[in-house]
């Protein structure tokens, strides 16, 4: 899988970060809306940890404390 860095944001992100956003999202394209529904598939609004990864990507890129 070649994986372009093409936001702002993805910047931040290493390459295996992004193989991660990639294989999580339902659809294999990396977007924050996918990995917001993510978080709240994961339960995170509710205060449940979920998946580390996606938990540290989130905080890296600024979407959570």
């Amino acid at each position: 899988m070649k994986i372009k860095r093409t936001a702002k944001w993805m910047e931040k992100l290493t390459m295996k970060e992004l193989k991660h956003l990639a294989e999580t999202s339902g659809n294999g394209k990396i977007t924050i809306k996918a990995l917001k529904a993510n978080r709240v598939l994961q339960g995170a609004p509710q205060g449940e940890e979920g998946c580390w990864d996606c938990m540290l990507i989130a905080r890296k890129i600024g979407l959570e404390k």
